[in-house]
């Protein structure tokens, strides 16, 4: 099982819509979401996440999305919270009527979220685990947009801190507990670290580290006759019998070939190692 919480990370990544006109707001530091019969007093909120993301095909076991409430006065919820559907959804156009918010395709599945009087600090969205799972079941995910409709009926007023706020630590967040398939580790997005547990890292297979992240093979798979491929920059170093024998790079990896296998090598072909001896 693994859990993370996301955090919006930049300015352009949480803002508001005013509905009739399409204007997009990025710089605020609050992102409000505000309800009424009107469209020139409907507000759309929009945040993008990103970080270390649950894997194609994982079991979402708890999603919800947290705001901090700054004023009471603003703190009435009255809207309905999707998820952009889309494996890698884009940082928002401030500036003019761009639509940027409300003009992007959402899922299916969605949660509800009317509340008065929530008063001022973190604020829990209802569970989002069902609109999450329909995104995770159909992409592979690089980034995650959720999207604040407001309901076309009573007049409701919220606020929540925006990255653009102080020191930017009151941003919009979302936290996620979900299972990776059977085989599949967490995807390591803008240079995060995932590092295999269980019986992912002690098999002897090799892993890929993709993205800029680092994975660290462990257990059986460092110690077991076989060689760990490594996708980046480096050379083979080869060790024990072999290392006088040959050296070769592949594709610009980095191969390590364990004694166990110098070993396996060395007997089951030792006419060609003998041959390589003579030149």
């Amino acid at each position: 099982m693994s859990t993370g919480t996301l955090v919006v990370s930049q300015s352009a990544d949480d803002a508001y819509e005013i509905e009739s006109s399409g204007n997009v707001y990025d710089t605020s530091d609050d992102i409000a979401v505000l309800s009424y019969t009107s469209s020139s007093l409907r507000y759309w909120g929009g945040y993008r996440y990103t970080g270390t993301l649950p894997s194609q095909g994982s079991t979402i076991n708890t999603c919800y999305a947290q705001f901090y409430v700054g004023s009471a006065t603003y703190d009435d919820i009255n809207c309905v919270l999707y998820f952009q559907d889309a494996a890698s959804g884009i940082s928002f156009t401030a500036g003019g009527a761009t639509f940027d918010i409300s003009g992007r395709a959402r899922t299916t599945n969605n949660a509800s979220w009317v509340a008065n009087s929530l008063g001022t600090g973190w604020q829990n969205s209802p569970s989002l685990v069902d609109a999450l799972q329909e995104l995770v079941d159909a992409y592979t995910l690089t980034s995650i947009v959720l999207i604040a409709v407001p309901n076309q009926d009573a007049y409701k007023y919220f606020k929540g801190r925006a990255w653009d706020y102080d020191d930017n630590s009151l941003a919009p967040k979302l936290y996620i507990d979900w299972t990776e398939p059977a085989g599949a580790t967490a995807q390591a997005v803008g240079g995060g670290t995932v590092t295999p547990v269980g019986t992912l890292a002690t098999k002897a297979k090799y892993f890929m580290a993709m993205g800029g992240g680092s994975i660290v093979p462990t257990g059986a798979l460092a110690t077991a006759a076989t060689w760990r491929e490594s996708v980046g920059a480096g050379v083979i170093t080869p060790t024990g019998a072999l290392k006088k024998l040959i050296r070769k790079g592949v594709g610009g990896g980095a191969v390590a070939i364990t004694s166990a296998l110098d070993a396996f090598l060395w007997r089951k072909h030792t006419w060609f190692f003998r041959m390589l001896q003579r030149k």
